[in-house]
């Protein structure tokens, strides 16, 4: 008897399951997300964004098309935003934590910060228009700033497959 096959259920089963299981919530917190940044570059608080797209052609289609948002310069709104959202039993659906691993915040001094934040957003997309990950461009920077001008995502999806 060959027990390959008792083996591989036993050990494989789970792993397989968490893999898929891990890629349905990137997929979910990815697109809340992409949604959030979307919404928040059309509040009137933000408005030197929108206008930054306009200057550059980015129109509102545009802007849909390609995913491309805001995250706003106090990172504290995108944690808050990212705390609310609530899965079908009332409980945070997202941990803090999860975020971080993404590369989408940062913990520092006991306060988790949105690393994005002052920045366009770009929605990475796979080929079934699905959102997973990000880049970012700062445009709330000081001229002689240390701050980087692009931040990507964390290697959450094989960039090597992905024009963007």
């Amino acid at each position: 008897m060959h027990f390959t096959r008792p083996v591989f259920n036993f050990y494989a089963k789970p792993i397989i399951f968490h893999k898929i299981n891990r890629y349905y919530k990137e997929k979910a917190c990815f697109a809340d997300l992409n949604e959030y940044y979307t919404s928040v570059i059309e509040l009137e608080k933000n408005k030197h964004a929108l206008e930054y797209c306009e200057n550059r052609g980015l129109t509102g289609e545009i802007r849909r098309k390609f995913h491309i948002g805001y995250a706003p310069i106090n990172g504290d709104t995108t944690i808050e935003y990212l705390k609310s959202i609530k899965d079908d039993d009332g409980e945070q659906k997202y941990s803090l934590k999860l975020f971080q691993d993404y590369g989408i915040c940062s913990y520092k001094a006991g306060k988790y910060r949105d690393i994005y934040e002052g920045r366009l957003t770009f929605g990475i997309t796979n080929s079934h228009g699905e959102i997973v990950g990000f880049s970012a461009r700062y445009i709330d920077r000081a001229p002689n700033s240390d701050l980087p001008k692009y931040v990507n995502t964390k290697e959450t999806f094989a960039k090597s497959r992905y024009f963007w």
